[in-house]
């Protein structure tokens, strides 16, 4: 039986959501939470009480992505020691994680990367009428300078 970790923020999880919970094997779910931000949406703490006690927290405030990032990796170095087979997946809709999986892939490190299926492109209707012109070549003319206006005063007689 193998353990699935998973590495998300809280803004991503949705990412992973339905995949924890369709497993049949172990698994646990590192969540970075910046608490310095008031507003959790509230569907996500109605869910957390499904995934038990298999969720770690991290406080990401004042980190940036990078810390993040390293956060993960010793994390996963931990890991690696483990007498049961484990599997390991980061959730983003950024590309900030990358190269770090590509780089745990290319030391034999099997790190899986989700991210949100792709979105399909609606093509917008065109309104009828003239297409737009376009200019090649685009000629400068030279304008004398614009006289300042100044207030007028009253001619007198």
């Amino acid at each position: 039986m193998a353990t699935s970790v998973f590495f998300t923020e809280t803004k991503h999880f949705k990412l992973i959501k339905e995949k924890i919970l369709s497993q049949d094997s172990d698994y646990l779910v590192y969540i970075y939470a910046d608490t310095s931000n008031t507003k959790i949406p509230k569907e996500l703490i109605r869910d957390l009480p499904l995934y038990g006690n298999n969720m770690v927290w991290v406080n990401t405030s004042g980190l940036e992505t990078n810390q993040i990032i390293n956060h993960m990796v010793l994390t996963i170095g931990q890991f690696m020691n483990a007498e049961e087979e484990l599997r390991f997946f980061i959730a983003t809709k950024t590309q900030k994680f990358d190269k770090t999986v590509a780089f745990l892939n290319s030391h034999n490190i099997p790190v899986e990367l989700i991210k949100p299926e792709t979105e399909t492109v609606v093509e917008t209707k065109r309104r009828p009428g003239r297409p737009k012109k376009t200019v090649d070549i685009v000629e400068e003319k030279t304008k004398a300078p614009r006289k300042k206006r100044t207030a007028k005063t009253p001619v007198s007689d």
